[in-house]
């Protein structure tokens, strides 16, 4: 019995009751049948014979869990190879987590419904413009749904994201990026971000901590012009938070050094953000009766980085995507500039911003 409970597990979802009724010959025989259609792989190597195993179920009594067991790892056993092989065939990330998926599908009891999607498999197009993954593949349990969607597998120094892998594995016309992007997805590069992911990539010439860098510049810049030195080390606030407190108070002490501190936060971010179109920054605009509109600063710089992200990049899309509901929206890189600030929140929490949709 040890052998055939590690064995087998279960295919019960063909039967009524979901599991076969051995008192009823017709689910019997059903039963007997898969076992003989199944198992013949398994006799090359000489772990256990199927006339064993019809033998075991003939003589022994069994409870319906004990044959859902039995059931999944029989479709198991007849489906293993052709599952990995897809899986594996998209791409490096997948590859590296063919086994895990295939193994989590024999426990939850997909492998059956699997093995038949592979067959009439679903495109990109299917997902439309947003929705829900859960959703959209209900006739999968959500346990095994979940696990794929959490997967992020590292290939070398590169890690894959939430969301990538559930991608390429359910769909036919998706697999890891060839050049640009994430993923390719119906011949398209096509970046997958999580909430409060980056919206930029490696080839960037500022970081999270370029911040700590444009603090010291404004520092150095200001203090000898003022009679009280001023820090922009404030805790608990987001960057250009910090720069319109020490606005409201240069302008309540010395605001005769006003503009020699918006001269000197203009030359602060142009050194040490490379890269950035400051064109359409006038850092003077954003000073109006006596007030500092720092938000609206941070929404245009964040426009900017948005900017040289797409071009540095070259995606097409952005597959926005809540890992934790299943949540998704598709946003082309034509219109993502537009969005921000609406649809898709975006705001600076250190020296690179965080975006995430509106679900």
């Amino acid at each position: 019995m040890d052998n055939i409970t590690k064995y087998l597990n279960k295919v019960a979802y063909k039967f009524p009751k979901g599991y076969p009724d051995m008192s009823n010959p017709e689910e019997k025989n059903m039963l007997f049948e898969m076992i003989n259609n199944l198992i013949k792989e398994e006799e090359a190597d000489g772990v256990v014979s199927k006339e064993e195993i019809i033998k075991v179920l003939q003589d022994e009594e069994f409870t319906p869990e004990q044959l859902s067991r039995i059931l999944s790892s029989v479709s198991g056993i007849k489906f293993k190879k052709s599952i990995i092989d897809y899986i594996s065939s998209k791409g490096k990330g997948p590859s590296k987590v063919a086994d895990s998926i295939y193994n989590k599908m024999v426990s939850t009891g997909d492998v059956p419904k699997y093995a038949e999607y592979l067959d009439s498999m679903k495109a990109y197009s299917y997902l439309g413009d947003g929705g829900n993954l859960k959703e959209k593949f209900n006739f999968l349990s959500d346990e095994l749904i979940e696990f794929i969607l959490k997967l992020e597998p590292s290939i070398g120094r590169i890690s894959t994201g939430k969301g990538e892998i559930l991608l390429a594995v359910l769909l036919s016309d998706v697999q890891d990026a060839v050049s640009g992007g994430d993923i390719e997805a119906a011949g398209k590069e096509v970046e997958v971000k999580n909430k409060g992911a980056v919206p930029m990539g490696q080839k960037a010439e500022f970081s999270v901590n370029t911040m700590d860098t444009v603090y010291t510049d404004i520092e150095k810049g200001i203090n000898d012009k003022l009679t009280n030195d001023i820090s922009l080390r404030v805790k608990g606030k987001r960057p250009f938070n910090r720069i319109g407190i020490i606005f409201d108070q240069i302008k309540e002490e010395q605001p005769e050094a006003i503009e020699d501190f918006i001269s000197v936060i203009e030359s602060a971010f142009k050194k040490n953000y490379k890269g950035i179109d400051f064109s359409n920054i006038n850092f003077k605009s954003y000073v109006s009766g006596g007030n500092f509109d720092w938000l609206k600063l941070e929404q245009d710089m964040a426009k900017e980085v948005v900017k040289l992200y797409i071009k540095f990049e070259g995606f097409e899309e952005i597959f926005f995507l809540n890992d934790i509901s299943g949540n998704y929206k598709r946003v082309s890189a034509d219109s993502l500039v537009d969005k921000l600030g609406k649809e898709i929140k975006i705001a600076f929490k250190d020296g690179l911003p965080r975006w995430s949709y509106a679900f």
